[in-house]
């Protein structure tokens, strides 16, 4: 272990055009690609920051050698994102961001936005989607996936588990 890494952030545009806000960590040390890739759910109301850290300890209790950083000098690819309708996710932050004035945000049909409570066809198909986008990048492994979270984002990670490699379909309400 012991790789450097570095963090690409942005917003990224889910399956249904939802913008979410994203963080993947990348080792720089020269290897074989594509990486192993590591998923970090985050709980309720949390956001992508839960399971970061610019130090392996992270913050030394339920982070310690669990984090983007740690899993990145490790060698694997990790993306943590906030869920939809979480902070700047098409949420509110107290960085003074709100959905509201986001007209990146919508609540029409085929691009719902909001929160979905854990709903298979809309939460854990935007894991799916994002761990996609990374592998059809290069960066990430199709076959190496893992996730994991904690409370809320710990449910996602075992539906994530029971989905046995299917893609799960929204479905327009």
């Amino acid at each position: 272990g012991g790789q450097s890494f570095i963090v690409c952030s942005g917003r990224i545009r889910s399956f249904d055009g939802t913008p979410l806000d994203t963080d993947v960590t990348i080792p720089t040390a020269a290897s074989a690609t594509p990486r192993p890739l590591m998923v970090f759910l985050h709980g309720w109301g949390n956001s992508k920051t839960e399971w970061e850290s610019n130090t392996l300890a992270g913050n030394g209790a339920t982070q310690y050698d669990w984090n983007n950083a740690w899993f990145a000098s490790e060698g694997y690819v990790v993306l943590n994102y906030s869920a939809r309708g979480f902070h700047m996710s098409c949420g509110k932050d107290t960085s003074g961001y709100l959905y509201s004035a986001d007209t990146t945000c919508s609540d029409t049909t085929g691009e719902e936005s909001w929160v979905h409570l854990g709903d298979r066809r809309w939460e854990i198909h935007v894991a799916q989607y994002l761990a996609g986008v990374l592998v059809d990048a290069g960066l990430a492994d199709a076959q190496r996936i893992v996730a994991s979270g904690g409370s809320y984002g710990g449910g996602q990670s075992w539906d994530l588990a029971l989905s046995q490699d299917q893609v799960v379909a929204s479905t327009s309400t």
